[in-house]
């Protein structure tokens, strides 16, 4: 029977399986359907276990949508889904979510004076974003909160992402084709789309130097977008895959590793494992705190990852979404500066995406990724990279760095990839 099913027919049952599935779990546990409801959760509260069924909810219910409205208009909508950008630059530029109290209806002519803005060209923009769920029209003319702006009220870091998004990523987007057409082949990072949408001549990290709010928002959406689940510090803790005494360095160097915050997990941890020293720049480190909970076992050095690692002869040195930033050339001179310092068995630890090859992620999984890799082109002429390209990374940089292992937990974005130092092998 199942044979003569069609495909959208076949979807649907597992979408109902799936459902009921995650509907039982709710109900049995008093918990709350989703909604767009103010007051709604912000993420639906699912054990491990059904975290899986809920990407296979989202695969599936993305391929029937997608199925269903046929390829013509598939393609058609792509092209349309740049107006809600202007939507939510408008609402971050405006800082419109909390202009309207979280408990009233409010018209659309009361938020315009509040925000200075035409009401016109607010009323069209907002009714664009109700139609994404952001906002809710109760009836016409009126306007209140929707669970989904009240997430820019309750977590202001989704709104600085929000807002580094419009104003820095989107707009590069469409200077892309043209910064490779200028600079064929370029791997620097100051001849990329940001520059050309920026009419700037430098790249974006020096452009936020001079910028102190663009810069501030810079750092509060990356803090953002590491607090995803898909970030979680509790995947590298599994990946790491420290599980004998004997796989826990007794010094770490965290390279890149600002606050310090992901060297304090890891000693939290790791009680055996005896100091972890967090390098950055001067101006990032300044403001780092050392909890009180791991003491002097943490510790701050200024560095540039573009000169020598001072530290000699650590067991480890980690660097989490830094060579990302950086085209190949940069990334092997970052790696090459390590050597010196490298010590035989040492473990060059990268926790950062490695991208599976085609057809191998779900679709909703792998726009995501391919958008990350588009993002990082756009912005520093970097790339995301795949096993392949990690591999080639590596040996480019010195043939005695050899990879021992990639691991990726399910629900993580990030990889582990370990790498080891060996013996010269010509000795």
């Amino acid at each position: 029977m199942a044979e003569t099913q069609s495909k959208i027919a076949q979807i649907a049952l597992r979408i109902h399986k799936h459902t009921t599935e995650l509907d039982d779990y709710l109900t049995t546990h008093n918990l709350p359907s989703p909604s767009f409801a103010v007051g709604a959760a912000p993420d639906l509260p699912l054990p491990p276990h059904l975290h899986a069924v809920r990407s296979l909810l989202l695969q599936d219910t993305s391929e029937l949508h997608d199925l269903l409205i046929g390829p013509l208009r598939y393609l058609t909508q792509l092209a349309d889904q740049h107006n809600i950008l202007i939507s939510l630059q408008l609402i971050h530029k405006y800082d419109i979510a909390s202009k309207i109290h979280l408990d009233e209806e409010v018209t659309y002519e009361e938020v315009a004076q509040r925000c200075n803005v035409n009401v016109h060209d607010l009323r069209r923009m907002l009714r664009l974003a109700i139609a994404f769920h952001i906002f809710d029209e109760p009836k016409d003319g009126t306007i209140r909160h929707s669970a989904v702006s009240e997430c820019l009220i309750r977590f202001p870091l989704a709104n600085q992402w929000i807002g580094y998004f419009c104003e820095d990523v989107w707009p590069s987007t469409s200077h892309t084709l043209d910064a490779i057409a200028r600079w064929p082949n370029s791997e620097e990072p100051s001849e990329t789309a940001f520059r050309l949408s920026n009419e700037s001549h430098v790249g974006l990290f020096q452009y936020l130097q001079a910028d102190a709010d663009r810069s501030r928002r810079f750092t509060e959406a990356m803090r953002f977008l590491q607090s995803a689940p898909e970030f979680d510090h509790g995947h590298l803790l599994r990946d790491l895959q420290w599980n004998t005494e004997e796989a826990i360095p007794s010094l770490l160097v965290d390279i890149g590793g600002a606050d310090g915050s992901i060297g304090a997990t890891i000693l939290r941890n790791y009680p055996s494992l005896a100091k972890c020293i967090v390098q950055d720049l001067p101006d990032t480190i300044a403001s780092a705190v050392i909890p009180g909970d791991v003491g002097q076992r943490l510790q701050f050095q200024a560095h540039d990852i573009f000169t020598l690692q001072p530290i000699i002869g650590a067991d480890a040195y980690f660097l989490r979404s830094t060579l990302h930033d950086f085209a190949d050339s940069y990334a092997v001179q970052i790696l090459r500066n390590l050597i010196p310092a490298l010590k035989p068995g040492a473990r060059v630890i990268v926790n950062e995406i490695c991208v599976p090859g085609p057809n191998v992620l779900p679709s909703e999984q792998a726009q995501l990724l391919r958008g990350y890799d588009l993002v990082m082109k756009q912005s520093f002429n970097s790339k995301e990279r795949s096993k392949e390209e990690w591999v080639e990374l590596f040996r480019v940089a010195d043939e005695r760095f050899q990879l021992k292992s990639i691991t990726c937990s399910p629900g993580s974005l990030l990889s582990v990839i370990e790498v080891h130092w060996v013996s010269d092998t010509s000795a």
